[in-house]
């Protein structure tokens, strides 16, 4: 079976803390949030914005997300980066396959095949 096939090629990571959101667009895309541990980086939280800038200083100022989220925040080193998507159906469709890789695998029966895509991340 083939699948629709996205790539995905995020922005250069924004230090969460003290970050100017100057440089994020006031444009439409899925964006992460990452956090450093021992390992390396790992993914906090994934989502689709019609205002990536908004979607960021919401998320530094506390009022979007859930406490867990804003405890890693505010523990943690972390970054936000973006992927410009000016498909909304599709900036969803990758945010859901980011979002549960480990659930979301095409060809299994826990997901209709019209629905799965392959994501192509690169930095």
């Amino acid at each position: 079976m083939n699948y629709e096939k996205v790539h995905v090629r995020w922005s250069s990571p924004i230090p969460c803390q003290g970050a100017d959101a100057s440089p994020i667009p006031n444009r439409g895309g899925v964006y992460e949030m990452l956090f450093e541990e021992m390992e390396g980086v790992d993914r906090l939280f994934i989502g689709y914005s019609q205002d990536l800038r908004r979607a960021f200083i919401s998320h530094m100022g506390g009022s979007k997300g859930n406490a867990a989220l804003r405890k890693e925040l505010a523990e943690n080193v972390t970054f936000f980066r973006y992927w410009l998507c000016e498909q909304p159906s599709t900036c969803k469709n990758v945010v859901s396959a980011l979002a549960d890789s480990h659930y979301y695998e095409c060809g299994s029966d826990a997901v209709d095949d019209a629905n799965c895509i392959e994501v192509m991340e690169t930095h």
